[in-house]
């Protein structure tokens, strides 16, 4: 059992900052958080199926009973599950913030276009109220004395 233990506690430490750095590098990837979620469950499927086949070469063999191993195999099992759960909570924050910062980033890039078109538009505003104003200025005035100016 303490063999078990301390095997599964560096095989655990390994294989977690293996699977911290993939995460990481996946979710700041450009690509939408959605399609990241995919190859992400992929992995997190991987980092199981790893610490469950470390944990199974604990295991009795086939054909021999626990009672003849002499091994409780209970504390392995509960590290095992201890790092499952970092894992999905590791997986399920960098989905939310990752998702919170790129809908956040699209929607300062949004504003961005929109502010520069509305400074274009003001700009056109103030090139026709210019042209409007030296067209006044040159239009000869048949009314008489009350023309408009502006």
């Amino acid at each position: 059992n303490i063999i078990c233990q301390k095997e599964m506690t560096a095989f655990i430490a390994d294989e977690e900052i293996r699977y911290m750095d993939w995460m990481e590098s996946n979710f700041n990837n450009k690509s939408s958080s959605g399609s990241l979620l995919d190859s992400a469950f992929g992995e997190y499927g991987d980092y199981r199926m790893a610490l469950f086949n470390k944990l199974y070469t604990f295991m009795p063999q086939s054909g021999f009973l626990q009672l003849t191993e002499g091994v409780e195999h209970g504390a392995c099992q509960e590290l095992v599950e201890k790092a499952l759960s970092r894992a999905r909570m590791i997986l399920t924050e960098k989905a939310r913030s990752t998702s919170t910062v790129k809908k956040t980033t699209a929607l300062l890039t949004k504003y961005q276009q929109i502010n520069d078109e509305l400074a274009e538009l003001t700009q056109s505003f103030i090139d026709m109220k210019k042209y409007l104003d030296i067209f006044s200025d040159k239009l000869p005035c048949y009314i008489g004395k009350s023309c408009n100016k502006g």
